[in-house]
This record gives C-alpha cells, structure tokens and sequence, in this order.
C-alpha cells in the first residue's frame, strides 16, 4: 500500500502488525471499510470520515 511504501517497509506482514494495528488500535487510523481491513479497496483517513465532513 501507499503507507507501507511511504515509509520504505517492503514486508507486508510486519508494516500491518507492527504498524498499521497500532495506529488503528490508537484511533489515530480509520479504515473506509472496517468489516474488511484487507480489502482491496480499502483505504485510510487520519481522522474520523464522519468529523471529516464538518
């Protein structure tokens, strides 16, 4: 992903679970489709889309 490539991590594993879980767990990442985190489709906001909207 754009992330992962961002930050130079080549191992997809690794950037999902020490990475990526983290800043979802910290409410810091939202996914745009949150019952699939592996969905192709799936892309992420830095903030809630709902408070995005305001």
């Amino acid at each position: 992903g754009e992330i992962q490539k961002l930050l130079g991590l080549t191992d997809r594993e690794y950037f999902r679970s020490e990475v990526l879980k983290p800043l979802l767990e910290q409410g810091l990442l939202y996914p745009t489709v949150p019952d699939k985190l592996t969905s192709p489709k799936q892309r992420y906001y830095s903030v809630k889309p709902e408070d995005a909207k305001k």
